[in-house]
């Protein structure tokens, strides 16, 4: 009976003593739960921060790529609006040339067949004319014409000069022209009897020398050789004209006349 009783006074003094450590194990166990799961908020939490960067920062990246694209396309619209301005302005400019032009001959025609100017002024003022035209921002074919035109009547103008001079110069004096008008014209050729008519308004007018001294015949000589290239010359540029003017038409819709 005693040994019972104390044995179970032994078994009570145990348990009393495992209480407090079971108590403490319980609760260090406890806070490791709520420690665990603290850990697993805040690592859930970065996660979520991290997405959310991240959309964010894509967000960010396809609103930029979206105002680079739209950034382009403006500039690709300014660019085609560019084009359309410049070609706009090189036809209306181009048409004008053309059309300050064709003034300018049908001008040095007319002093001719009014007898308004010598040919010497005739060639001098048609270069000078054609110097005022403005190049720079039309049809490139037109505008090599324009100064190939200017080119041959400065050269007609000189050699034509020359001679008045020297002629002069050497008192052999001159009659009338043997060769005018149209007639000149039919030197050139007869595929287009009008361009040719145009040429020998501009180039006709030759004068024949009454003396014979030997640097007069050479004089002579020199200036009928020099004509025959101008006429071949004008009659050449008058055929490229019609074709740029045909040109002109077709590519741009400006009027010949």
């Amino acid at each position: 009976m005693q040994k019972t009783t104390l044995l179970t006074l032994a078994a009570i003094v145990a348990i009393a003593a495992g209480i407090p450590s079971l108590a403490l194990w319980h609760h260090t166990d406890q806070t490791n739960q709520n420690l665990a799961a603290l850990e697993a908020q805040r690592k859930e939490e970065a996660r979520a921060e991290t997405a959310r960067q991240q959309q964010l920062e894509q967000e960010l990246e396809t609103a930029r790529q979206e105002a680079v694209r739209r950034e382009q396309e403006l500039e690709q619209q300014r660019q085609a609006a560019e084009r359309q301005r410049q070609q706009a302005d090189l036809v209306n400019q181009t048409a004008e040339a053309w059309r300050q032009f064709n003034q300018t001959l049908d001008t040095a025609a007319s002093a001719h067949s009014n007898n308004a100017q010598t040919p010497a002024q005739i060639f001098g003022t048609l270069a000078a004319d054609l110097g005022t035209i403005p190049l720079t921002q039309i049809d490139p074919e037109l505008a090599t014409l324009i100064n190939d035109f200017r080119s041959t009547a400065l050269e007609a103008h000189q050699i034509k000069t020359h001679y008045t001079t020297r002629m002069q110069e050497l008192d052999a004096g001159v009659v009338n022209a043997s060769k005018t008008g149209c007639e000149v014209g039919r030197m050139v050729g007869e595929n287009n009897s009008l361009r040719n008519c145009m040429v020998g308004v501009l180039l006709g007018g030759f004068v024949s020398a009454v003396g014979a001294s030997e640097e007069f015949n050479q004089l002579q000589t020199s200036y009928e050789a020099r004509s025959q290239v101008l006429i071949q010359a004008f009659g050449d540029l008058y055929g490229r004209k019609e074709a740029v003017g045909d040109r002109l038409q077709t590519t741009y819709g400006i009027s010949l006349s």
